[in-house]
């Protein structure tokens, strides 16, 4: 399980973009006051995200 700081790392993001990515569906754990991500989760999630964007671009 990955922080919010080492999650925003390995995407290459702000911690902010974090936020904002959980926001609008990126998979997380609340753990008390913290959150933590399931790498593979977010993988997941990443391609999905992708995939929908280019079905979208190419007007699917």
């Amino acid at each position: 399980m990955l922080t919010r700081k080492e999650i925003a790392e390995y995407l290459q993001v702000h911690p902010i973009t974090v936020d904002r990515l959980v926001k609008s569906g990126m998979p997380s754990l609340k753990f008390g006051g913290s959150i933590r991500f399931d790498l593979e989760d977010v993988k997941a999630w990443a391609k999905e995200q992708a995939e929908a964007a280019e079905k979208k671009k190419k007007g699917e």
